[in-house]
Parts: structure tokens; sequence; C-alpha cells
């Protein structure tokens, strides 16, 4: 039996790279679960591998991880020879709106998505963002000589959802206020045009950049920013808190790396995003935003926190991963959710 792996990212499934590394610039780890999904696959006798490095014919199922274009290759011969395909969704519906649209669902037999409100575990089945969950997180606190931290890529885009300005806002409150006790990391934020929420102005301002000593001027500065970060882990575990925003909010159950590294680097989250965390991660296990109406009361609660309070959260957070509840964020549910139901489609078809 072989199970065929494609994601639009064509980078990571060619010549079976998402199986051989765990890490991508995006984040720790986050090929972990393919790693893990690939060995357990082989328990079955079941092989799975990119398609780029099989016959196609010999393909006994798809899982294409986020929607495909119509154009993609490995899309048009599943649906013109009829192998079954299944999708696997990542990417929030901002960015990749056919993802959780039902009309391009018909040509996947099962959908393993985090978006709650779709889940009835008959064609949709809950899927998270997975890792290897730790047996305990560090709580030496004097290795937190830092802070606050904020570790994200300088992007945005227009539409009322959208995070991206709500982040620019903490920088630029943290940069104003507090510069010594905020820090920015990422990639985008050293040599990025202003961006505006009036899409007039941010074309005219990409026109106007086309000359040199006005593009210098026009170029967003910020003091915070200290560099890009190979990997986020050595770094959280340095500060005592990170700023970490979803790209989107009041997606229900679109809970992504960013608060789980913190999690895993005992670095307690101030999160915005899934209207529903605290149906998956309990809310004593990180700091949600909408409890504060400005940055001013956020920051006062930060400090005013006393190390037996900070460590609380800490126990918490340890035994939220301990716990049974934050399995679904696991390789092993990963893994065992998506070959099981695969496996069982097509031994039934067979």
């Amino acid at each position: 039996m072989l199970i065929a792996v494609s994601n639009v990212h064509e980078n990571i499934t060619t010549d079976n790279y998402l199986f051989k590394n765990v890490n991508v610039s995006a984040g720790d780890n986050l090929l972990e679960s393919w790693h893990d999904l690939y060995s357990y696959a082989q328990t079955f006798g079941i092989d799975v591998c990119t398609p780029d490095t099989v016959d196609l014919a010999e393909i006994d199922a798809f899982i294409f991880n986020d929607m495909p274009h119509r154009k993609n290759k490995y899309f048009k011969f599943a649906i013109e020879k009829n192998v079954p395909s299944y999708l696997l969704v990542s990417e929030n519906g901002l960015m990749a709106s056919d993802n959780l649209n039902p009309k391009c669902h018909i040509y996947f037999k099962k959908i393993f998505t985090y978006y709650d409100k779709q889940v009835d575990n008959v064609k949709y089945f809950k899927i998270n963002y997975s890792f290897r969950l730790p047996a305990k997180i560090n709580k030496d606190l004097s290795a937190r000589s830092n802070f606050c931290i904020m570790i994200a890529g300088n992007k945005y885009f227009l539409h009322p959802q959208e995070l991206y300005s709500e982040r620019l806002k903490a920088i630029r409150w943290f940069e104003k206020y507090h510069p010594d006790e905020f820090d920015l990391y990422g990639i985008d934020w050293d040599g990025k045009l202003i961006w505006t929420k009036n899409r007039t102005l941010n074309k005219a301002i990409k026109i106007l950049s086309r000359f040199s000593f006005i593009k210098k001027i026009l170029t967003a500065k910020y003091p915070s920013y200290k560099g890009f970060v190979e990997r986020k882990a050595p770094l959280l575990s340095k500060y005592r808190f990170s700023i970490c925003y979803e790209n989107c909010r009041d997606i229900s159950g679109y809970i992504t790396e960013k608060i789980l590294d913190c999690l895993f680097a005992g670095c307690v989250p101030i999160y915005l995003g899934a209207d529903n965390v605290s149906s998956h991660i309990p809310d004593n296990c990180f700091i949600d935003k909408r409890n504060f109406s400005d940055y001013d009361k956020l920051y006062c609660y930060l400090k005013q926190m006393s190390e037996g309070d900070y460590l609380r959260y800490l126990d918490n957070i340890e035994n939220f991963l301990k716990s049974e509840k934050a399995r679904q964020f696991s390789t092993q549910y990963f893994s065992e959710a998506i070959v099981n139901e695969i496996k069982k489609d097509l031994m039934h078809d067979r």
C-alpha cells in the first residue's frame, strides 16, 4: 500500500524532504508529525512518500496538505484516475479560502482540519498542528533574564480578521513606552515599506519607493528588532513572556505553533487568535489578550505578577502537556488519526 503526500509548498514535498527534516523556517519541529506518520504507517506495511519519487500509477492514495491548485499535476492525476484523495487543512481560511470551502471538498474522501465548525467525524476530522510533546518544561527563572519577546514575520493582509496590524500595535507600544523590556525577532522587519490599511495609499507608497531617496523615508524602522532566529526554543527560554498572535482571529480551532512553541519553551504566551482557544488549551496556561482593553493594562498585569504566580503558569503548562487533553496536539494523535482513516478506507475498497 502506497500513500503519496503533496504540499502546496512544493519545496518540502520533493525528494521525500518532509520525512527527512524536522525543521522549516516557519518554526521548530514543524515536520515532526510527518516523520512520525511515516514510521506509524510502516508498522502496517504502508509506504509513504512524496509523489515525485515513485511511478504515479503505483499510488493507492494521495494526501494533499492544503487545497492544491486546480492545475497541480498530482491533483489532476488523482481526479482523472479516481485515486482516493484526502485533504489536510493547515493554512487559515483567510490566506487560503478554498481550504474551508465545501465546494472544493467534493474531490476528497475525507478532510482532516483544524476548523472545529466543520468537524463531524464522518467526512471531516479534527487535526491540529502537532508535535512531540515534552515530558517537562524548564522552570528555572534565573535563566529568564529578559522580559518580553515577539517572534514573527512582517506580513500584512487587508481583512477585518487579520492580526498583523495588532502585532504592529504591540511592537510600537513597547518601543515607545518600555523599549528596554521588549525584543522583536523574525523576518522582513528591516527594509520593508510602511504599510497602512488604505489600499490606495499602499499602492502610492509602492510607486514612490522606486525612487531611492524616497524609499529611505518610506521604509519602516523597528528599533526593537534584533534579527532573524534559526530556532525559536533556545531564545524563548530566555524570556518570561511572548506575544504570540495568530495571523488572524476568531477562526474556530485555528491554533498553531505560535502558542505551542511558547508552551514547550516554558515562556508564558500572550495570545490572540482562535476564539475558542480555551476549549483546547486551558486558560490558566496563557494570558488572553482579550482580557485587557489596552497595552497599559496588560503591561501592569505582567509587571505586577509575582514569581509564585508566574511559576503557577509554568506548572499549569506542564500539567496540561502531560494530560490527555494535550494529546490532540501530539504527533501520535496526528499519525493515528490520518493513517487509520485512510487504511480503513483502502481496506474496505479492496
